[in-house]
């Protein structure tokens, strides 16, 4: 309960300022060493400080997005929502893509623990599409 109150005072009006609070609470909690979200045509939109380059990451994303369909096709899947890469140092990047108001985004997170990670990517999805959603009502 007392987590709930503070996330709650932590919030901000502004939907850039909502977005960045979303991202550092999701890294936060889950201990990740980035964390970011992009347009599916890999623009940055916004993440957290990390020693990683987020405009990479971003470039990366919009690379596995434009393979998604052509994958999906070869191994005759539904659609993919998340692909997994790892590391040789052992570190697991998660690319997680969905929509918002019918745009395609890619929430990007750098971990090395991938215990937590998908709970907490799903309820990082869920704090974005409500931030980015509210700014139409």
């Amino acid at each position: 309960m007392a987590r709930e109150q503070e996330r709650r005072k932590n919030r901000s009006e502004k939907q850039i300022e909502a977005l960045k609070k979303q991202l550092q609470h999701v890294a936060r909690e889950g201990g990740f060493k980035a964390a970011l979200l992009a347009t599916a045509d890999g623009e940055l939109i916004n993440d957290i400080e990390s020693t990683y380059e987020s405009d990479k990451l971003s470039d990366l994303a919009n690379t596995i997005g434009q393979m998604l369909p052509n994958a999906r096709d070869k191994a005759d899947l539904s659609p993919i929502q998340q692909i997994t890469l790892t590391d040789n140092s052992g570190n697991i990047m998660f690319f997680r893509f969905f929509n918002v108001l019918e745009q395609p985004v890619v929430l990007i997170v750098i971990t090395r623990n991938a215990i937590t990670v998908v709970e907490l990517i799903e309820r990082a999805v869920l704090g974005i599409k409500r931030i980015l959603t509210q700014a139409r009502k």
